[in-house]
């Protein structure tokens, strides 16, 4: 069971980090800055990544 959890949640994973890239794209042709949506998508990156971690290690 923990194991399907683990699976599912590595795939929610996957897709904040498509979507987040996808939103990074969109605001660089926006009146954004570069440096701004960069850093939002490292932050959304680095979090993401964690809590798939996170739940990996307290399994």
């Amino acid at each position: 069971m923990a194991a399907y959890f683990l699976l599912i949640v590595q795939i929610i994973g996957i897709f904040i980090v498509l979507y987040s890239q996808a939103l990074a794209d969109y605001l660089l042709k926006s009146q954004f800055s570069r440096f701004t949506t960069t850093k939002t998508t490292s932050l959304i990156l680095i979090v993401s990544s964690f809590m798939i971690f996170q739940l990996f290690f307290s399994s």
